[in-house]
């Protein structure tokens, strides 16, 4: 017994040299590459509405640095869109309830939202101090690649070191709310001629059409249409004025499920006066947020 406690106290002793001999290679730092990937975003951007949720999705080059409101996981970016010249195949964003309280659990450095979305909210936080960046309602074209520039020059600077300094300089204004020059959507192609193909009428729901001085207008007019309606903003549909003087083709926003909304868009007048070869139809979301995705229905919209 007592040799064998004796070895026992010997091998301790032996193991107890072992370790202060060795070489101590858990200090070691750990390569720069994985500080970089493990190093949070200079910057991290909270949505609080649908169409700042598919602007960040859309331009987003790390989900990390953005938090999307409740309404992207009620209708998402598609993945096609989204996940073109990503990194990752199904990007996985952080999301948020739309209450104040899980809002400013993700701890963001700025807050992105619509000017008419989101009052209450967006006043609450900007009285506890966070930076609240108002994007303006395109009505062209070109308001709209003024808007998705800015965005993405805020997402660029996100990741960068001078983020938060970035990030002030556009707390000034509204983001698409300057005379800033840009070169409109995408290429910036006008594929037709202006007018070229006649009077479309943009028939939405509940019988209203969209007239000028919105962004459906300026889309259209750059695919070389005409707008049949000649008044502002949404206008009340009269069939029989339409019967009497029918337009050349008819875009409709309905569903394609049944809904008293859209009984318009299916009277037997309104299908006697534009036959079903002079209905266009494109995809139906590109039209539910101004964003880079609508450059792809200047080609649709071609008869």
């Amino acid at each position: 017994m007592r040799f064998g406690w004796r070895c026992f106290v010997l091998s301790l002793t032996l193991v107890a040299a072992q370790a202060l001999a060795a070489p101590a290679t858990l200090a070691a730092p750990a390569p720069a590459a994985a500080q970089a990937t493990l190093a949070a975003p200079a910057i991290r951007i909270a949505s609080l509405d649908l169409c700042s949720d598919w602007l960040l999705a859309y331009y987003a080059t790390d989900p990390a640095m953005v938090s999307l409101s409740p309404l992207s996981r009620r209708t998402p970016l598609p993945p096609s869109i989204q996940g073109s010249a990503k990194p990752w195949a199904t990007p996985r964003f952080q999301e948020h309830d739309g209450s104040l309280e899980q809002v400013l659990s993700g701890q963001p450095d700025v807050v992105i939202v619509g000017e008419f979305n989101a009052f209450m909210l967006r006043k609450r936080l900007e009285s506890l101090g966070l930076r609240v960046i108002v994007t303006a309602l395109p009505n062209t074209i070109d308001d709209v690649a003024l808007v998705a520039s800015r965005v993405q020059a805020l997402l660029n600077d996100a990741a960068s070191p001078s983020g938060k300094a970035s990030a002030q300089s556009l707390q000034a204004s509204p983001i698409g709310s300057g005379d800033a020059k840009t070169q409109g959507l995408g290429p910036n192609r006008i594929v037709a001629a202006a007018g070229s193909h006649g009077r479309l009428l943009l028939l939405g729901p509940n019988g209203y059409g969209t007239g000028r001085n919105t962004i459906e207008h300026s889309l259209i007019t750059r695919a070389g249409w005409i707008n049949y309606i000649k008044h502002n903003g949404r206008v009340k549909l009269d069939l029989e004025a339409i019967a009497a003087d029918p337009p050349d083709a008819i875009l409709s926003f309905a569903a394609s499920h049944t809904a008293l909304a859209h009984q318009f868009a299916q009277h037997p007048v309104l299908k006697r006066a534009v036959p079903p070869h002079r209905w266009i139809k494109t995809d139906a979301w590109r039209w539910q947020c101004p964003g880079p995705w609508m450059d792809e229905l200047i080609e649709q919209l071609q008869p």
